[in-house]
């Protein structure tokens, strides 16, 4: 496997959730290598990540278990030890692809594209609409995006209200 193919090239910051809870667990600027075969993401930092107090080891590699503290789910490994092949990954946060959801910061929509016309309000089963799957996929991303913004401000209260109980 070379390097080239293994590099993730990302043009808007991307924040990487727990797929079961949504918990923040990482950002693209703490993104240090990926692999595509295997379905992993490595990062050098990571939030709301333990690992594991056992070391489990497994074809020359030894590792810890990373798990979400918000709701116990399983996210990927902390390599300890490792053959030649996985260097690059030691002593970093590899995260299963299947265990995490994620969302683009910064994306833009054309309003022309995704707006109706302000006299005219698109339903599912209107048949003068153009393209109601596009409508409801944007009503859905919007939704997701709410939702993203709703969970880190959450996050940071409970991160505050954390720091002024101590």
């Amino acid at each position: 496997m070379a390097d080239d193919e293994d590099v993730v090239e990302v043009p808007f910051p991307v924040v990487f959730q727990c797929r079961v809870c949504r918990a923040i667990v990482a950002d693209s600027t703490a993104l240090s290598a990926s692999d595509v075969d295997q379905r992993t993401i490595t990062f050098c930092r990571v939030t709301h990540v333990q690992r594991s107090p056992t070391t489990t080891a497994d074809c020359g590699n030894s590792f810890q278990q990373l798990s979400c503290t918000q709701c116990d789910g399983v996210l990927g490994k902390f390599y300890i030890g490792t053959i030649r092949a996985l260097d690059k990954v030691r002593d970093l946060y590899t995260l299963d692809a299947s265990a995490l959801t994620n969302y683009r910061i910064g994306t833009v929509v054309d309003d022309a594209v995704t707006s109706p016309p302000q006299d005219h309000v698109l339903f599912a089963n209107d048949p003068t609409a153009a393209d109601t799957t596009l409508t409801v996929e944007q009503f859905r991303s919007d939704m997701d995006k709410v939702q993203n913004f709703l969970l880190l401000v959450d996050e940071r209260l409970c991160d505050i209200e954390d720091a002024l109980q101590r």
